[in-house]
């Protein structure tokens, strides 16, 4: 579910497509698929500070067009100081917009 919550804010409508895909595709009961619905939802709150300030320390870092060791070094230590996947990291570094160069290398 934390794939389907990325794409952005978690609406009434979104909370009820969650609960309501727990039966159908996990054969789970309504209450168990509203529960897990509830806690996707409140981890996925957690989760938007700590990816922006990933997404901040990047943007800063990517500047030069270029991502040094000693700047990898540093996200790779903020990303596990705060609980991200290499996912997380992955779809942040891919969705900032930087100088051209730094895909090239």
């Amino acid at each position: 579910m934390r794939l389907r919550l990325r794409s952005g804010a978690v609406t009434d409508e979104v909370k009820r497509q969650l609960e309501s895909t727990g039966p159908l595709a996990y054969s789970v009961s309504a209450l168990q698929s509203k529960r897990v619905a509830f806690q996707e939802v409140r981890d996925w709150a957690v989760l938007q500070p700590k990816l922006a300030v990933y997404r901040d320390s990047f943007t800063a870092f990517a500047q030069d067009a270029k991502i040094s060791p000693e700047e990898r070094s540093a996200l790779n230590t903020l990303a596990k100081n705060l609980n991200l996947t290499e996912a997380d990291m992955k779809a942040i570094e891919t969705s900032v917009k930087v100088p051209s160069a730094l895909s090239s290398q």
